[in-house]
């Protein structure tokens, strides 16, 4: 059974998991598991005093504020990142609006009385103008009214090949200034000028299938308006800047944008596999494209810098998967060390939420719809101690020991055929699923 939490959200009401929350009881529990109780997390505001208290003597984190610049940047990388011949698009359409724009200005300066009157070349019509600004830009234009007297010629000619030279030379400063900032796009190492995103921070074997899921949704979500606007929308992508005119989601994943940070691939890793797995699974590049709605960036989680530098105190749904590190760590130490790299990344961010707040308001200062899911592989009392709660007493990071409930799962679907298969179809988002909304976008009507 459910009932409406004060909040407006659908929540069970013994307080028990997914799958009980939906009318589906003792599922876990035929399986092998039952729903465990619910952890007593410590408050956010005096998780914020603790994190101030250890950071009152260090200055305020300026990487954390985005300046135009910034925006700009990752924009721009973000486009190049979609479509490689960004760039070649970007000069040539940038030098056809200087061509046109000062071919302008010239004919208007050279149709004024005080200089028509020389009969200079572009003061009869717009096109002489840009015409000239073309000619000059391709061959530094010929001039057959210099006289062949005092060596004026050989002037204009040395002051044309000096023009050349200085010209080269500022070109090459402008090309290292851009292959520098090509190769940093590349390395994906720029800011993410991202708000109430989703944040993928580590690599593991469950990442790929997590943006797969998440895909799904953003699919669902996106279908759902397009039917609303009679499948209309392709041809008005506008109407997307409305939002007034869209369903109301469910959840921040399915309008924003994923942000994954991890140092164990560079970026063009990340993008090979990712742009596999999505082909794989018939994701529309339409729908959810790599480089405008899946951002790969290269960075140590578990570094304060780099969690600012990808926004995490403006996020909205983050998702902890440092497995891999943290089994690197476990073999390394002999089994003394569980959940190292998990731990570390989970104080890093308490440090970036509560030094780099999400509003000015007063308060913890958290984005109210936060939640931070810490995949691990043993359970720990150390990242239980790290966890922290809203205002409203609801968890903000939910830490999800998976290794019992995947050996239970595995073994009872391989005694009974087709478990495997239900569960599946209950729990992904490739099809009708299982959802929770707020009570107060729930309609009637046999098209909801």
């Amino acid at each position: 059974m459910t009932k409406i939490a004060p909040d407006g959200r659908l929540e069970p009401e013994d307080g028990g998991g997914l799958l009980s929350a939906v009318g589906v009881p003792n599922v876990l529990e035929k399986i092998g598991l039952s729903d465990a109780k619910p952890a007593r997390y410590q408050d956010a505001s005096v998780a914020k005093k603790e994190v101030l208290r250890s950071a009152r003597d260090l200055p305020r984190n300026m990487i954390s504020q985005i300046s135009h610049l910034d925006r700009l940047g990752y924009e721009l990388e973000n486009r190049i990142a979609a479509n490689p011949d960004y760039p070649f698009q970007l000069v040539v359409v940038f030098t056809t609006v200087v061509l046109i724009v000062v071919g302008c200005v010239y004919h208007y300066l050279a149709a004024r009385p005080s200089v028509a009157q020389f009969d200079v070349f572009g003061s009869n019509s717009w096109a002489d103008g840009i015409y000239l600004a073309l000619s000059l830009v391709i061959a530094a234009g010929v001039d057959d009214s210099i006289p062949d007297k005092l060596g004026l010629r050989f002037l204009y000619v040395t002051l044309i090949i000096f023009g050349l030279v200085i010209f080269a030379v500022v070109v090459g400063f402008i090309t290292k200034q851009i292959d520098d900032f090509l190769v940093t796009i590349a390395e994906g190492h720029t800011k993410v000028a991202e708000d109430k995103h989703t944040l993928i921070l580590g690599w593991n074997e469950a990442t790929l299938r997590a943006v797969v899921q998440i895909c799904f949704l953003r699919r669902q979500y996106q279908q759902t308006n397009e039917r609303r606007f009679l499948n209309m929308l392709w041809l008005f992508p506008w109407i997307k800047r409305f939002k007034f005119l869209l369903e109301t989601p469910s959840t921040s994943l399915a309008v924003s944008n994923m942000v994954l940070m991890t140092n164990q691939l560079s970026k063009a890793e990340m993008h090979d596999q990712l742009e596999q797995i999505l082909a794989e699974r018939g994701i529309d590049p339409r729908r959810t494209k790599l480089g405008r709605d899946i951002i790969c960036r290269v960075g140590d989680p578990t570094n304060v810098n780099d969690l600012i530098r990808v926004g995490a105190h403006k996020a909205s749904a983050i998702l902890i998967m440092m497995s891999k590190m943290d089994q690197v760590e476990e073999e390394e130490s002999d089994g003394t060390i569980q959940n190292g790299a998990t731990t570390r990344v989970l104080l890093a961010l308490r440090h970036v939420m509560f030094t780099n707040s999400y509003t000015s308001a007063k308060g913890t200062g958290l984005n109210p719809d936060l939640r931070v899911v810490v995949q691990m592989s043993n359970p720990s009392e150390y990242v239980d101690a790290a966890c922290f709660a809203h205002d409203n007493g609801n968890p903000a990071v939910i830490p999800v020991d998976l290794t019992k409930f995947s050996n239970a799962l595995m073994f009872n679907c391989a005694a009974q055929p087709g478990l495997s298969a239900i569960l599946l179809d209950l729990l992904d988002f490739e099809g009708p699923a299982i959802r929770r909304r707020i009570a107060k976008n729930l309609r009637s009507g046999r098209f909801n």
